[in-house]
């Protein structure tokens, strides 16, 4: 019977975290591993304020997490790094990890806005309400201070990333 691998068993996590905490703060984007289930493997690396507090709310860090496995999933399936729109709007990506044709997870980054929007036509893979379910006047208007916050990059450098992210 074929032992089945793990991310813990083929990469130094400790060491992966300086290299993810390097690339994020060098690409002003946020980036997590997780395993096959979409469980973080490392701590985030430069994550929003914005998803922070989207993911402090239930209903919305459901949403995160089903963006974070439908992304990993539809990259193991291209085999490339895949890049989309989360459920509020933002670009993320995700780059598979396979070993031996086997899935052991994947990177995800991003949080970001992209320059040239009008341009671009990414797929929305969790389609959900737009508005803040039943937040406070404060939260909402701290919320959308944080989004406008958020940094916006060309597309093209985002596929650059997304590339540099596959090939490592």
């Amino acid at each position: 019977m074929k032992n089945t691998l793990s991310l813990e068993e083929i990469i130094n996590i400790e060491s992966f975290q300086k290299i993810q905490d390097d690339i994020a703060k060098a690409t002003d984007i946020a980036i997590i591993m997780v395993d096959y289930k979409g469980k973080p493997i490392t701590s985030h690396s430069n994550c929003s304020k914005f998803c922070s507090m989207i993911r402090n709310i239930e209903e919305y860090s459901i949403l995160c997490e089903k963006c974070d496995s439908r992304g990993g999933l539809e990259s193991v399936r291209i085999k490339e790094a895949y890049i989309y729109k989360c459920h509020k709007g933002l670009v993320d990506f995700a780059v598979p990890i396979i070993v031996n044709n086997q899935y052991l997870g994947a990177v995800m980054a991003g949080q970001i806005l992209v320059e040239d929007e009008n341009n671009v036509d990414l797929e929305e893979i969790v389609m959900a309400k737009k508005n803040f379910y039943n937040l406070d006047e404060n939260t909402k208007k701290l919320l959308e201070s944080e989004y406008n916050k958020l940094p916006k990059v060309s597309f093209n450098k985002i596929k650059s990333i997304s590339q540099m992210m596959f090939h490592i």
